[in-house]
């Protein structure tokens, strides 16, 4: 009778489950409510105000927005038409411009700079020179933030050396900064917006392959950015237990091996040149027998005995640097490249020695196409990439010397901009390839958002964005390269998030909005990338105030020595006996891991039927998981129950993690009887996981190929012709042309894609007005028109324009 009993109500909480459903969510927009600003950000709208009211001292440079016709402040000017300069000249800095400082980004030495440097003095009996970030042939460039600006005290400016100063330029941004403060993060986002209704579809009798691919691998995107040694070991048994695992760490020669870290690396031996061999390291430091603390091969062992991870390594020694009048190298460019393969396969091989464990996946630079890391680019000889992909052949021969079976790449890009300089960075990019080509076993690049708050309504302010389609349209540019040149390695994308710092509730939620968002687009082509790693540091030891690591200081001594590198290092470095988890909380990023944590299972055919909603789904015994990427600056409500039709759900739970009303929460919400409206914030990534009364069988494999365009960059203003072989796959179920499209300000013209003879017109209104317009377009190809060889024209009349890729996406059973 109890077992009777105890199915009877399980029969009636399943019924109870599936039988209320939630009204269709409203379509109107919430009418505008104030918004009560914390003191801090009250601080920073009166600190803006104040912004503007300096400037007019210092004739102020504005950009006019496009489409608003805003007037945005972009730079200020210290000093102008100051002439030539032979010796040393002093600029007293007014204390109205220190108030203001953090709003710079550089300081410009504009005119004929090269040989000038820039030597603060502060009355507190501070100052120093400071390192050039980089140079151009009209300005000598210095990173605000490295200057020291304190209100308390006076500081001058001395320019030493001999050129030409035309003005000292205090620059802002390229896009410039509003007026108006915005108070947004403090409101509900996307309240001024109806919400959205979304319907997903998907087929639970079958399971997605994608490129042979059909279960969610976790370790290609689970990660943490960590080597797998650096306590405390509590800190790696937290995030494992979450199901994450470290994922890349950069290893810096010079300041590891010549500098060295006494507390971590006891007893390390001198690092020094080879006598005879110039710029060589001395093999005698590599063949000495210096040993790191047993503790770190033994945490190792014990948690990742088979770790794959990326390691990349940074920083060339002293005595083999890139050097001349006029070259800045703050990042240890190297001079022979040979000798930088030696020293780099040595090293590796050391790290292997002492670690027990061996990287998958080496970068022998990082982010080397910027200036600051690679030195070559700020010589105008237009060869620096060609170094560059000299140095990576170089370099990959000495590792794999020495460490045989590693796989090496680059050139890890820091901002892979493809468009800027009219498609000239790409056109560096796909050179770099093709110069590398059999040398390299994968390309790395970093994708970094912006601060914007919602990407949609900073796009329309002339902003960029990756995650509204540039991202997908830069990946497929790569991709087609490849396949078009017979180069086909695998992508790593070893760092991504957020160009956004601090540690309030709504930076930390641009972070994790970004670490979310990126992640399901990277899900979407796992046949093409190895592994992929958000930026997000389990332990920022080194800077005790960080709120956006896993784990945060409980305290922090407000008189510590400001000049030493933490409040209390002794035990939270690697290597030592027993480092401690006293002292140490999880904070707000875990919510993170907590999102995420379970999912896993075979990959599941779903679609949103909304651009901009991205999805992906995976099923496991009887639990089905659902991630919901809303890149809407709308919120949404999103039906799940026509897709799961008449199978009956025991339980269904949402992880949220969201901003609202500046407070960044994190909740798991029974949604059980809400399946066919599930509310998401805006920019808001969900996880559902929804737990069916029998199993998930599946019945049969849809197969999902990509075919790439045989040609690239394709400029728009005349008809381009390319061709698509389909391969085998000759009769699809459905079929997909993704187009990559780019102009400044948008098209005004549609795009007529003819496909073997067939017309289609592919409107491109949503374009117009948009000032980096960057993206995709996905146009659905009727499948019968695939043929094993494909004829495509595409015709923009547009000039100005790129027609960047195209890749046919094809589904078959």
């Amino acid at each position: 009778m109890a077992r009777l009993l105890a199915v009877l109500i399980a029969c009636s909480f399943i019924a109870a489950c599936t039988s209320t459903l939630q009204p269709e969510a409203p379509e109107t927009a919430e009418a505008p409510s104030e918004v009560k600003l914390p003191d801090y950000a009250q601080a920073q709208k009166d600190k803006l105000a104040e912004l503007f009211v300096v400037a007019e001292n210092y004739d102020p440079q504005f950009r006019t927005q496009v489409n608003s016709r805003e007037e945005k402040l972009t730079a200020l000017l210290l000093a102008k038409d100051v002439g030539e300069i032979d010796g040393e000249q002093r600029f007293e800095v007014p204390a109205e411009l220190i108030s203001v400082w953090s709003y710079f980004r550089q300081l410009q030495l504009v005119g004929d700079a090269a040989n000038l440097k820039a030597i603060w003095e502060g009355s507190d009996g501070s100052g120093k020179a400071h390192e050039h970030w980089y140079k151009t042939d009209t300005m000598n460039v210095f990173q605000a933030n490295s200057i020291p600006a304190r209100e308390s005290v006076n500081y001058t400016m001395i320019i030493k050396g001999k050129g030409r100063l035309d003005a000292i330029r205090l620059d802002i941004s390229e896009d410039g900064i509003s007026r108006v403060f915005d108070d947004s993060p403090w409101s509900v986002l996307g309240a001024d917006k109806p919400i959205l209704p979304v319907t997903l579809d998907a087929d639970l009798d079958a399971t997605l392959s994608i490129g042979g691919i059909t279960e969610f691998e976790t370790d290609k995107y689970f990660r943490v950015y960590a080597a797998p040694w650096g306590g405390p070991w509590g800190v790696h048994d937290y995030f494992l237990d979450h199901g994450f695992t470290p994922g890349r760490q950069i290893y810096k020669i010079y300041p590891a091996l010549e500098l060295g870290y006494d507390d971590e690396y006891p007893n390390k031996p001198p690092f020094t040149e080879d006598p005879n061999r110039p710029h060589h390291a001395d093999p005698a430091f590599f063949d000495s027998g210096w040993t790191w603390p047993q503790t770190i091969p033994d945490g190792i062992a014990e948690r990742y005995p088979d770790l794959d991870y990326v390691l990349c390594l940074d920083e060339w020694p002293s005595f083999n640097r890139h050097a001349g009048e006029g070259i800045v190298n703050s990042r240890g460019t190297p001079k022979d490249f040979v000798a930088a393969g030696e020293t780099a396969g040595r090293t590796l091989k050391l790290i292997v020695e002492q670690t027990g464990i061996a990287p998958k996946w080496v970068e022998v630079k990082n982010e080397s196409d910027v200036p600051y890391e690679w030195s070559y680019h700020s010589v105008p000889d237009g060869q620096s990439w060609i170094k560059l992909a000299d140095f990576h052949n170089k370099v990959a021969a000495g590792v794999k010397e020495y460490v045989p079976g590693t796989l090496v790449g680059g050139p890890t890009s820091a901002y892979p901009n493809f468009a800027g300089g009219d498609w000239r960075l790409a056109r560096n990019q796909l050179e770099f390839m093709d110069n590398t080509k059999g040398h390299l076993d994968f390309y790395a690049h970093h994708f970094y958002e912006s601060e914007a708050l919602l990407f949609e309504d900073s796009l329309r302010e002339g902003k960029n964005t990756y995650l509204l389609g540039r991202m997908t349209a830069y990946l497929d540019v790569v991709r087609a390269h490849q396949a078009n040149t017979d180069n086909v390695v695998p992508l790593v994308i070893s760092e991504y998030g957020s160009l956004s710092g601090g540690g309030k509730d709504h930076q930390v939620w641009k972070k994790l909005r970004n670490y979310s968002a990126f992640m399901v687009q990277f899900m979407q082509r796992p046949d093409e990338l190895d592994v992929t790693v958000p930026f997000l540091i389990p332990f920022i030891w080194w800077e005790p105030e960080a709120n956006d690591g896993i784990f945060k200081f409980e305290s922090i001594d407000e008189n510590r020595d400001l000049g030493s590198l933490t409040a209390n290092r002794e035990g939270i470095a690697s290597g030592i006996p027993g480092s401690p988890m006293t002292g140490i909380n999880p904070s707000k990023p875990r919510w993170f891991l907590d999102l995420w944590n379970g999912y896993t299972g075979k990959l599941v055919p779903i679609s949103s039927d909304t651009t901009h909603v991205n999805v992906h789904a995976a099923a496991d015994g009887n639990t089905l998981w659902v991630a919901v990427s809303n890149m809407k600056s709308q919120r949404l409500a999103v039906d799940l129950a026509g897709m799961i039709g008449k199978r009956k759900v025991k339980a269904a739970e949402q992880r949220r993690l969201y901003l609202d009303s500046g407070d960044l929460i994190y909740e798991e919400v029974d949604v059980c009887k809400q399946l066919a409206g599930v509310s998401l914030a805006a920019e808001e990534t969900s996880v559902i996981k929804i737990t069916l009364a029998d199993p998930i069988v599946s019945e049969k494999t849809l197969t999902q190929t990509r075919h790439y365009g045989s040609r690239t960059l394709m400029p728009s203003g005349e008809p381009q012709s390319l061709a698509i072989s389909a391969g085998d796959v000759v009769e699809p179920n459905s079929a997909t042309l993704r187009v990559a499209v780019q102009r400044n300000d948008g098209f005004a013209s549609p795009l007529t894609v003819t496909f073997n003879g067939n017309a289609i017109e592919v409107d491109l209104s949503d374009s117009q007005g948009i000032a980096k317009y960057d993206t995709v377009k996905e146009i659905d190809i009727p499948a019968d028109w695939i043929k094993a060889e494909n004829d495509v024209t595409l015709n923009q009349p547009d000039e100005g324009g790129m027609l960047a890729a195209a890749v046919l996406l094809l589904t078959s059973e």
